[in-house]
């Protein structure tokens, strides 16, 4: 009885086990189980917040009290028409296209420098990609402490050598934030085109290597070539020789 009690319990897992690999199967229920779920999480990570943000610019909301009042497009319209926002609007374009000209440049010179051949290259490949596995809030840290008025590294040198006598406040001068702020971006984010440069610049240089070592046999041309005409004479001069032991030997019989 007990055996028998066994293999029931065993026999009923499997059959529980088929059907559940059957309802597995279906395509359906996989979208289902595995795609809605992560839709849901992004409707209610992004786009419900978002839509707040819009429904709620429409309004005017207290800071202390839960009354909204709609006002329409009267913020939007005080907005545009405000000469802060137009002078925030053209220091942002200044910013962004300043910094991608920056990362571009920057990322341009250190992929040519780079896919060099030289001694410690690796090391150096290495060193240039530091900077994109800094976290994007301690790079701030940093950069902010580098240009730091009474204890900054850039402060410091030039008072050493003589340029400067006093620190320079340098976020704090507006000659001088605007490109900080695109040289400290372009530090984080230039190697993302140092690698799209050096991975376009690898098939060439592996291309050039051929052609160079190709090019360094006599009459420049490839071993294939070489290797195929020197079977073909050699082919010939075994069928000439075959031919001339025939002849012999027929005229040397009785």
């Amino acid at each position: 009885m007990s055996s028998l009690s066994v293999l029931e319990r065993v026999s009923g897992f499997n059959r529980y086990q088929n059907a559940v690999y059957d309802r597995l199967s279906n395509r359906r229920l996989m979208v289902v189980l595995t795609v809605v779920p992560v839709i849901l999480l992004l409707l209610f990570v992004l786009v419900l917040p978002i839509l707040w943000a819009i429904w709620s610019s429409f309004h005017q909301i207290p800071l202390f009290q839960p009354d909204w009042t709609w006002v329409g497009a009267e913020h939007y319209v005080t907005q545009l028409t405000s000469n802060a926002f137009h002078s925030s609007l053209w220091k942002s374009v200044i910013f962004a296209v300043g910094s991608v000209a920056i990362q571009l440049t920057a990322g341009i010179g250190i992929a040519l420098i780079i896919n060099r051949e030289f001694k410690f290259n690796k090391v150096v490949r290495a060193i240039v990609l530091l900077p994109y596995l800094i976290p994007t809030a301690l790079l701030g840290y940093v950069a902010l402490w580098m240009f730091d008025t009474n204890w900054g590294v850039l402060n410091s040198i030039l008072v050493n050598i003589g340029v400067i006598d006093v620190g320079i406040q340098w976020f704090g001068d507006p000659n001088f934030a605007m490109l900080l702020l695109m040289i400290a971006t372009a530090w984080k984010y230039a190697i993302f085109a140092t690698i799209l440069v050096l991975a376009r610049l690898q098939p060439s240089r592996r291309g050039t290597t051929t052609r160079h070592a190709s090019a360094g046999r006599p009459g420049g041309r490839s071993s294939g070539t070489s290797h195929s005409r020197t079977s073909r004479a050699s082919s010939s001069s075994s069928s000439c020789c075959a031919a001339s032991g025939c002849s012999t030997s027929t005229t040397s019989s009785p």
